[in-house]
């Protein structure tokens, strides 16, 4: 009777060293995937920020180009007025004088 009752105890010991190690093994794995997740989440965002920061740097290629095109294209315009200026400027100011000057 006495083996039996140390049996029960025995078994019941190695249950609960069981049900300790399933506990232990369940915080380890539980542990092991906040950390990967956190992993993922810091991989993930460091990709979006490279592709954002990417974007960005297109964008500002891109605006750059542009601001450059529109300023030589303004640059160019204001070379012609200039050059109408040289050419027409006394026949402007002639016709400008007398429709103030002589108005009828």
């Amino acid at each position: 009777m006495v083996d039996v009752i140390g049996e029960i105890i025995s078994i019941e010991k190695q249950a609960e060293e069981i049900v300790e190690n399933a506990r232990k093994e369940s915080e380890r794995i539980l542990a092991e995937a906040a950390r990967q997740k956190e992993q993922e989440r810091i991989q993930y965002e460091n990709e979006v920020s490279s592709e954002v920061e990417k974007y960005h740097d297109d964008l500002r290629k891109s605006g750059t180009e542009q601001l450059s095109a529109a300023n030589s294209e303004c640059e160019a315009m204001i070379n012609r007025f200039d050059e109408q200026m040289k050419i027409n400027g006394d026949k402007w100011a002639d016709e400008i004088f007398s429709a103030v000057i002589c108005a009828d």
